[in-house]
């Protein structure tokens, strides 16, 4: 090549290679190019339904997609919820399916209405909202909580609440609905994990499809048995959690408010009582905390008192280590003696190594000694004989 020719090409100095304009477009079109192809990855990886990856075992149904939704923004209703509930709740994902058994000639459809939350609590809340229209209704005879009503079955199972709904102008069959929501039971390896505040509620006189959990403004104004002046003192913004429930005979009215500190409860609590007493009500309302619970009844006194008593809040503790026993004067002997004998072992080794390396240097001084000339240090005289050869 000859030098005239060098005007042809473009050099860059490898040092100032990042100054180099041909080499900052490149770089800036593959930058641009891996975060398009990561968006594009990152919103399909988000746009995954993943209720899907269950039905594969199911094979003796068929799925038909009726629709599936992953982005609320825009929408004011999905499904039979409002969506400023679902937000409250942690909506992933919604989808609804029409599946059929396929071993049966002229099987009944029905219709699959999911709601993917981000984890249980959510999705036992929305279970909750969904049953909240009509409370009269039957539990059918399946592993997780549920409810029957008409031809319309609803349920939860880890993060998904999940609700059947027999299509068609036959005679409902709630044995085909609990047949099917088994084997979706069964085929979702996760626990129902309650929230904590449900926990909590006592156990006697509870009317339990009367439960219902709110995380948020939007679901707790619509029990119309809270004080509407208080929901927004209640401390949603410092992730409290509500449960609701009613108890017999008097059929009173419930309210667990779980914060995450005891002394979130006690402020709370300090600022909804000062509250309440200016509130009138035709019925009583008795508070209680109880550590990290707040307790709001309306009811008569007599039983405020009886199931307010019940509402304690206990804290686990769990071990991560294995406990020790404390040590005794025989174990504190065995210690000590262990550590005389570490220390004359200890003693023992070095003597030996100290004589084992005094004998060593000895042997190699000695050696080299016998091999050349002493050194006298610096300005001695070395005598030669000439007459000798």
């Amino acid at each position: 090549m000859n030098l005239g020719d060098v005007s042809r090409y473009r050099f860059c100095n490898l040092p100032a290679l990042g100054r180099c304009p041909h080499y900052q477009s490149r770089a800036c079109f593959a930058s641009v190019a891996f975060l398009v192809l990561l968006l594009f990855l990152t919103q399909a990886m988000l746009a995954d339904v993943t209720i899907k990856q269950y039905f594969p075992s199911l094979d003796h149904y068929r799925f038909d997609n009726l629709e599936e939704v992953t982005l609320i923004e825009g929408q004011a209703r999905i499904g039979s919820l409002e969506v400023p509930l679902l937000e409250e709740y942690g909506l992933l994902s919604y989808s609804s399916w029409h599946l059929r058994e396929t071993a049966t000639e002229g099987a009944p459809v029905v219709e699959l209405q999911v709601h993917e939350m981000l984890d249980p609590s959510g999705a036992f809340g929305v279970f909750s909202l969904l049953n909240r229209a009509d409370p009269s209704g039957e539990r059918l005879e399946l592993p997780v909580e549920n409810f029957y009503r008409g031809a319309q079955l609803s349920f939860w199972r880890g993060p998904y609440a999940l609700q059947l709904r027999q299509r068609g102008g036959g005679p409902a069959d709630p044995q085909l609905l609990r047949r099917i929501a088994s084997d979706l039971v069964e085929a979702i390896p996760l626990l129902n994990v309650h929230p904590v505040t449900v926990l909590y509620l006592p156990q006697h006189d509870l009317i339990q499809k009367s439960i219902s959990f709110y995380l948020g403004q939007s679901s707790l104004s619509l029990n119309p048995d809270f004080p509407t002046h208080l929901i927004p003192l209640v401390g949603f913004e410092d992730e409290v959690e509500v449960t609701y429930a009613r108890y017999g005979p008097e059929d009173s009215a419930l309210f667990l408010l779980g914060y995450p500190t005891p002394a979130l409860a006690e402020d709370y609590f300090e600022k909804l009582h000062t509250l309440l007493q200016s509130h009138i009500s035709s019925t009583g309302i008795y508070m209680k905390r109880s550590g990290l619970l707040v307790s709001l009844l309306i009811g008569p006194q007599e039983q405020a008192r009886k199931i307010l008593s019940n509402v304690t809040y206990t804290p686990s503790i769990k071990w991560i280590y294995e406990k020790r026993n404390r040590p005794t004067l025989r174990d504190d002997a065995i210690t000590f003696m262990g550590m005389v004998r570490r220390v004359g072992l200890g003693g023992v080794c070095f003597i030996f190594m100290s004589l084992g390396g005094g004998a060593l240097m000895g042997f190699f001084r000695h050696h080299l000694l016998e091999r050349y000339l002493p050194w006298n240090g610096k300005g001695g005289i070395i005598r030669l004989n000439l007459n000798e050869r």
